[in-house]
């Protein structure tokens, strides 16, 4: 009887897997905002590094110039969008996924 179960735990994972790789093979539809460079400009959030990435000026302030600088490496201006390049933190992840890019999207388009 225990050969029996386990035989149709078997039959179970590869259903599981098969429906797994339908799954992943559907595409997903996903709605992507429109943010122009006004709206980074406007953010409180971005707008500092913003501006440094597009016009490699900083803003005066000692505070913000020094996190626009230490962190200007994790982001990237492509398109007049901005966007954040992520390492995963696990060594094994790392090893599948080497960068993630993230768009940086205003608070005000956030809020809508």
């Amino acid at each position: 009887m225990r050969r029996n179960q386990r035989y149709r735990r078997i039959e179970e994972d590869k259903g599981r897997r098969e429906q797994d790789r339908e799954d992943s093979d559907c595409l997903i539809d996903v709605f992507l905002p429109d943010i122009s460079s006004s709206d980074c400009e406007a953010d409180s959030e971005f707008k500092h590094m913003f501006q440094y990435l597009e016009t490699q000026e900083l803003s005066g302030d000692d505070k913000v110039d020094r996190t626009i600088l230490l962190s200007n490496d994790q982001f990237i201006l492509q398109d007049r969008q901005m966007y954040r390049i992520d390492t995963p933190k696990r060594k094994a992840l790392a090893k599948l996924v080497q960068l993630r890019k993230r768009l940086c999207v205003p608070k005000n388009i956030v809020t809508r």
